[in-house]
This record gives C-alpha cells, structure tokens and sequence, in this order.
C-alpha cells in the first residue's frame, strides 16, 4: 500500500506499507530510492509492518521547488516518521543507511515517535578524517549535466565511497539498478550537503533512544571515526561490526544485515 504524507515545505513524501507486526521506517541513502531495501525486504516483512520511504526527488515523492538543503530532508524523514506512527498509533522503529541515518539521527530530536534507532554508517563530516569529494564532485556536475546517470553512479561508487570494482559491477545488475540511475541527480546535491553539515554533540546528550550503529568490519576509517563519535555522544547505544564488510552490507551480506538489525528491534 502507498501512502503520502506532507512535509513542512509542501513536498509529499511517499510511503510504501507492507507485512505485518511491530512497525518499522527504512530510510535509504544517497544513489538510491525505496527499492535499496528489496535485498532485506521480505525478512523485514515477514516480521514487521515495513514502511519504506523514498526520498524528497525520487520514486514517489516530489522534489522541492528552491535551493536544497539537508534542514528539509530532516524534516521529510521527520514527517515520514510521524506519518506512520499516526497510522500505527504509537512510536515505530528506524532504521537509516548512509545519508538516510545522518536524517534519521536528525529526526530523532523532532519527534518522540522514534522506539529504537538503526543507524548504518552515517558519512558525518570528521575533520581531519574525511576527504572533501572536491574533484569527483565536479566530475559528476559535468556529467550530469551531460546526461550520463551511469557516469555519475560510477564516479560515485568508484571514487568516492572507493568500493571495490567488483561491488559496482554487482550493482549494475541488480533489479533496482534503474531507479539508482533515475536517483543519480541527487548525488551531487547530497554530497554537497553532507560537507556543510556539522554533528554537534551538545544537542544529542540527552537522546535516551535505544540505538545500534552498525559498521562495516573493513569500513573506510572516516565511517569508523563517526561512528565512534555517535557511541560516545548518545547515552544508550551499541556498536554492531559486520565481518568483512563495507558501506554496503545490505547488497552484499542481507542475512548478516538483517540478522543483526532484527535481534536488536526484537531484543
């Protein structure tokens, strides 16, 4: 079932409901729309009532008309989040990927809807850890601007998340793969946002939400630095490490993935 709800700029956020049980968000991350979850999806159901959003300018949902900026998209996730504890009547759990879970953490301190929290390595901008994605952000501008949706995925994946070759040939045939193309416009827009976003500690201290961080065993270091920042900033949270993986463990290990999501909302 779709549903719509509305956020605070006019922008519809598309929902799609499935399954049955405790209720559950999942919130995707750059390069992609609802579809991301499709690898998890029929363990999340067979358990829970799953809503997938998709994001502002994507699949079902509309885009803003001004400049963008990551303060609306914390309010979509916001109004996501609230929507469906609406339709539930009660708090739900989240689960955020990537730049899904930096929107997610923001959420978290606009609604008290949130029951647990699932954050799967947030790219938090951490000084003197994280490489600005300069030159590949200006690449991937020109091809854009070029029409080449591939070009722009690929620099993405290739250059600026470093996956392996053989991850990014995997991608490419996957079911979703078109609607990652349809998504590649924002790729530029999000970096870019994620540059000038700041954590800032002070603001989450008192945050008493339970929350996984999970994090992929051979990560890149700047995943591992922020998610080292969030366990020692929220006040009830957990480190997960997957063995032998990378930012992508919902394409390359779902059983692992969603195992370890699973025993957390269930425990």
């Amino acid at each position: 079932m779709l549903m719509h709800v509305k956020s605070p700029d006019g922008v519809e956020i598309g929902l799609e409901k499935s399954g049955s049980g405790s209720p559950v968000l999942l919130v995707h991350g750059t390069s992609s729309d609802r579809t991301r979850w499709l690898p998890v999806m029929k363990a999340f159901e067979a358990r829970h009532t799953v809503y997938v959003m998709d994001r502002r300018g994507r699949g079902a949902s509309s885009d803003g008309k001004g400049p963008h900026s990551m303060t609306l998209e914390f309010a979509d996730v916001t109004a996501a989040i609230d929507g469906a504890a609406a339709a539930e009547n009660g708090p739900i759990d989240v689960v955020g990927h990537s730049y899904g879970a930096i929107c997610s953490i923001e959420a978290s301190v606009r609604t008290k809807n949130i029951r647990r929290l699932v954050l799967y390595e947030p790219p938090i901008t951490m000084p003197g850890v994280t490489e600005a994605p300069g030159p590949q952000l200006a690449v991937m501008e020109k091809l854009l601007a070029a029409g080449d949706r591939k070009g722009v995925l690929e620099t993405f994946y290739l250059q600026v998340l470093r996956a392996p070759a053989a991850e990014w040939e995997a991608l490419q045939k996957l079911p979703n793969f078109p609607a990652r193309l349809e998504a590649a416009h924002a790729i530029p827009r999000e970096l870019t946002a994620v540059r000038s976003y700041e954590f800032e500690p002070e603001r989450f201290r008192d945050m008493k939400t339970p929350t996984l961080l999970m994090l992929g065993g051979d990560s890149a270091q700047r995943f591992r630095a922020a998610t080292d920042l969030l366990r020692k900033t929220f006040q009830n949270s957990q480190i997960c490490i997957l063995p032998g993986q990378l930012h992508n463990a919902i394409n390359t290990a779902p059983p692992l993935f969603w195992g370890e999501v699973l025993k957390f909302l269930e425990g």
